[in-house]
């Protein structure tokens, strides 16, 4: 957001820099937009519909994997999975970098098939036939000669879409596997114009070796950490993509695996080396966020969308029009119901913004509440303005796209783990806290016991407001337990609205 208040150096390298630049040109065309609503929101609003537009541009070319890889009826197969997993179609309402990368990814993917499925030729001159040589179809003085070796495009298109995918997320340089896996000959020059491409999309990387290495650090620190409390292999399977895909989903993708590991194509390997290195490297880490998975979404679901076709052209001989519609109604229907509740859940008021209503009416200029940062409904402006520890807000602007809501009538005390732990009523006194948010620090936590702070608080006296996102928050929901999103990734039953579960408590 910063580009285009004139920070063109993001001064940060856990992501690369060309989907910041993306959305900052998005947001400087679609400036009409703020008319609608007021910053922070709007820009946000701007940047999903965006990431929505890239979600949907990736069905057509999933289609066209499937198409040029093997045929119409698997790019439809797979088309028809991927408008309907659930993790691309949760996903494609965020802000985030995830989609955009699977659609560059799938468009490199496209590539590389049709640079070994197809060659596209050129005429050119030649000499004049002699007698008893036979003329082509294109005159007696042409003759066909390839023109990827010609004009270059069969290492600039892939070696460009490398350096963009790369540019993206550092995970975009898996794609290499996939160009290895097309044409061993392609493989250093289209090396070269990746690079390339990445240090212009990205060049304070370049620039600045130092934060890059800091970044880059960063990431491999962040993967060893022990977050979702098992190894990412396990994780990748259990959680992202069972959850993200669907049971039916799944078992086809399974059995595309299986088909491609039996027929071993080049097209099977170029969409396997993809799948095999991401799943490898991803789930060799325990800090693997459910939303890693989406790139491979796509070569999963062409291979799943060739399994079925395969079974269609062998177990139906007359009616193919009617069993290919069946297996698409199927398909989609398959996951449909879970993408219909989710988008139904998250269209409701969300918890947070229940209590911050309630404590814009029942708190007076000057109060003070005590409240975590990622569960909780609001962020004290004068804390920003201070100067003080804001989670990286340096400006009010800024500081507008932090976790929470901004807040200037009242001050808010960040309630960290170590005070929940401590229970520590007199240090809130202190501090002028009247009023206490006991929220989850993570939606997984929705069930564990009263902290000790909470315990004490209790003996106080009950809460004078509860907002709860379930008739009974400990149901067996399944969550990613890396990401503070409130909203599950499968078990709605008791769902009512999104959000942590929020008591507050009166401070005497």
């Amino acid at each position: 957001m910063g580009i285009l208040h004139g920070t063109v150096d993001p001064h940060f390298a856990n992501w690369p820099h060309a989907h910041f630049y993306l959305s900052a040109a998005w947001l400087a065309v679609t400036t009409p937009l703020r008319a609608l609503g007021t910053e922070p929101a709007v820009d946000y609003l701007a940047v999903r519909v965006l990431t929505a537009i890239l979600g949907t541009l990736t069905v057509l070319v999933v289609f066209e994997m499937g198409r040029r890889a093997f045929d119409t009826r698997a790019g439809v197969f797979a088309a028809t999975g991927m408008s309907v997993a659930f993790l691309s179609v949760r996903d494609s309402h965020f802000a985030t970098i995830d989609v955009p990368l699977t659609l560059v990814c799938s468009l490199t993917l496209l590539v590389v098939l049709r640079l070994t499925k197809t060659e596209i030729s050129l005429p050119t001159f030649s000499r004049p036939l002699q007698g008893g040589e036979r003329g082509g179809g294109v005159s007696s003085r042409l003759r066909e000669t390839p023109s990827a070796g010609r004009l270059g495009w069969g290492y600039f298109l892939p070696g460009a879409l490398l350096g963009l995918a790369t540019g993206i997320k550092y995970t975009g340089a898996f794609l290499v596997a996939s160009i290895l896996a097309g044409s061993r000959r392609r493989l250093v020059p289209t090396l070269l114009i990746g690079l390339a491409v990445f240090g212009l999309t990205s060049p304070f990387l370049v620039l600045e070796p130092g934060v890059f290495a800091r970044g880059l650090s960063s990431i491999t620190h962040h993967l060893a950490q022990p977050g979702a409390g098992e190894i990412g292999w396990i994780h990748l399977v259990r959680v992202a993509l069972w959850q993200g895909l669907g049971p039916v989903l799944f078992l086809l993708a399974l059995a595309g695996v299986l088909v491609a590991l039996w027929r071993r194509t080049r097209a099977d390997w170029i969409l396997l080396s993809f799948v095999v290195i991401t799943y490898v490297v991803l789930g060799a880490g325990s800090s693997v966020f459910v939303r890693y998975a989406d790139p491979l979404l796509p070569p999963l679901l062409v291979l799943a969308g060739r399994a079925v076709s395969d079974v269609l052209r062998v177990t139906v001989q007359r009616r193919v029009e009617i069993a290919t519609a069946i297996a698409v109604l199927v398909i989609g229907v398959s996951s449909l119901p879970h993408d219909v509740t989710y988008d139904l859940l998250i269209g409701r008021t969300d918890t947070r913004t229940q209590a911050f209503d309630w404590l814009a009416s029942h708190t007076q200029p000057g109060d003070r509440v005590a409240a975590g940062y990622f569960p909780g409904p609001a962020h004290d402006a004068a804390m920003v303005a201070s100067g003080r520890h804001s989670h990286g807000a340096t400006t009010a602007y800024v500081a507008g796209f932090l976790q929470n809501r901004l807040e200037d009538r009242y001050g808010v005390h960040d309630l960290t783990a170590d005070e929940l732990a401590r229970g520590d009523l007199a240090a809130l006194r202190a501090d002028g806290v009247q009023l206490v948010l006991i929220t989850p620090i993570s939606p997984q936590d929705a069930c564990a016991a009263p902290s000790p702070l909470e315990q004490q608080l209790r003996a106080l006296g009950p809460p004078v407001a509860v907002f709860l996102p379930a008739a009974d928050p400990c149901s067996r929901s399944v969550f990613d337990p890396l990401d503070a999103y409130f909203v599950p990734l499968a078990g709605y039953q008791g769902w009512v609205r999104p959000g942590p579960p929020i008591r507050i408590y009166k401070l005497g």
